[in-house]
């Protein structure tokens, strides 16, 4: 099983991310503004950096807001994988 959390407050948020700061992480999280592959779906928010990292055993995924959902490209999706295999290996 896994960790989730949801529904921080300005002050936990704060927290975690500063928590985060300090594993190691492979890039940046939040949304872009950006619609790369054009908008597929009526909720669709635009396309969503996530930052990826380790810290006490654990494989972190931040994605900067709360999300309900996520589309991946097939490549997207590889490389995703590829990331948190890579970060679990270091653990």
């Amino acid at each position: 099983m896994s960790n989730h959390g949801q529904d921080m407050t300005p002050e936990q948020r704060r927290h975690f991310e500063k928590f985060f700061e300090s594993a190691k992480t492979d890039f940046g999280s939040g949304p872009t503004g950006k619609f790369p592959e054009g908008k597929i779906h009526p909720t669709d928010k635009g396309q969503l950096s996530m930052a990826i990292g380790h810290k006490d055993g654990k494989v972190f995924i931040h994605f900067g807001v709360p999300t309900d959902w996520i589309g991946f490209s097939k490549q997207d999706a590889l490389n995703l994988a590829n990331c948190i295999i890579e970060h679990a290996a270091q653990i």
